[in-house]
């Protein structure tokens, strides 16, 4: 099997605008849940926190940030999967990118059906 046969999975994707009220509420809630779950006490850390939870316990390994009028930050983990996330505001996506994290099947990446390395043959 060539490199061309082999296809990667879709990224998840997700979204965090403060364009209304109601992505203003998400994005606050978003905060919010990652301040009181990873016990930041200093709003000023809670970008470091985040950063160190996605690597510790999601084994988030690269993670980048592009930004021109939106930002985007894609994310990979050890094992291959995919996380874009586009946003208005740098703290509100990489709170959704947590979230994501966060949120599945006993907080492993891994068992996200149709996501991660394909299996070979």
């Amino acid at each position: 099997m060539t490199n061309e046969m082999i296809q990667k999975p879709e990224p998840i994707r997700a979204f965090a605008c403060r364009c209304d009220d109601k992505g203003r509420e998400e994005c606050d809630a978003l905060i919010e849940r990652a301040i009181n779950e990873l016990q930041v006490k200093d709003k000023a850390n809670l970008v470091t926190a985040i950063i160190a939870e996605l690597e510790w316990q999601y084994q988030i390994h690269e993670i980048t940030i592009a930004y021109d009028q939106w930002g985007g930050i894609f994310a990979t983990s050890a094992s291959g999967v995919r996380i874009i996330v586009e946003f208005d505001r740098f703290e509100d996506g990489l709170a959704r990118l947590w979230a994501i994290c966060a949120e599945k099947p006993s907080g492993s990446l891994e068992e996200t059906p149709g996501q991660g390395p394909e299996s070979p043959g």
